[in-house]
């Protein structure tokens, strides 16, 4: 029987949660806020195939400016865009969601369908969170936990939530979530108040793209 689906949403188990995970709260409203801008500055003239990739894009490039301070690295395989945790045991993709990204009360679904390299990674999720619920302290160091930042931006907000995937749907959009840690809404008023565009741009450093090898 599968298990029920962990829900974190008070301010202060937010924070604590992603503590342990290696994260802040503050980062990922940055990263959430720099796609919203970019979302926000497409306009017609913009290639339709732009709309999608470039926010996305956005989006891992301010996550993987943010984190390497905290000893974050990037991993990219098959153009399977990674941020790595420093230990190795946590990897970080993102993803668009559908309509009930941010509600606590429905699980949501990505936007769009999903690859092999994602279903490669749920495989290893259901691994990793088996091991968490039989208590194992000592992790295969073959697998890893995928973890998505899944976003939403409508008219008046963007909602946003970091969460486990485990599982698709039959047309192959992530469906299935082992855990969900769910963000307040920040209001579209509020994204263009951040300084967070210029820290990413101060930050930026060339180091090499590591690409994961299977053993």
């Amino acid at each position: 029987m599968a298990s029920p689906c962990t829900v974190v949403i008070d301010p202060i188990n937010v924070e604590q949660r992603l503590n342990e995970l290696g994260l802040t709260a503050a980062i990922l409203a940055d990263v959430v806020k720099h796609y919203a801008r970019t979302v926000l500055g497409m306009s017609p003239d913009h290639p339709s195939w732009c709309t999608g990739i470039t926010p996305a894009g956005e989006a891992v490039f301010a996550l993987r400016q943010l984190t390497r301070p905290l000893g974050w690295t990037r991993e990219e395989e098959r153009g399977f865009a990674l941020t790595i945790h420093p230990k190795g045991l946590l990897a970080i993709n993102v993803a668009k969601g559908d309509l009930n990204t941010g509600n606590p009360e429905h699980e949501p679904t990505s936007h769009s369908e999903k690859g092999v390299c994602t279903v490669e990674a749920l495989a290893e999720n259901q691994i990793s969170f088996d091991f968490l619920e039989e208590e194992i302290s000592e992790i295969d160091p073959g697998s890893r936990a995928t973890w998505y930042l899944l976003m939403r931006l409508t008219e008046k907000a963007v909602k946003y939530e970091f969460s486990l995937p485990i599982g698709l749907s039959e047309d192959k959009h992530i469906s299935k979530w082992a855990e969900r840690i769910i963000f307040s809404d920040i209001s579209i008023e509020d994204i263009g108040k951040t300084p967070s565009d210029r820290q990413i741009e101060d930050a930026i450093s060339i180091i090499p793209v590591i690409t994961r090898k299977n053993g």
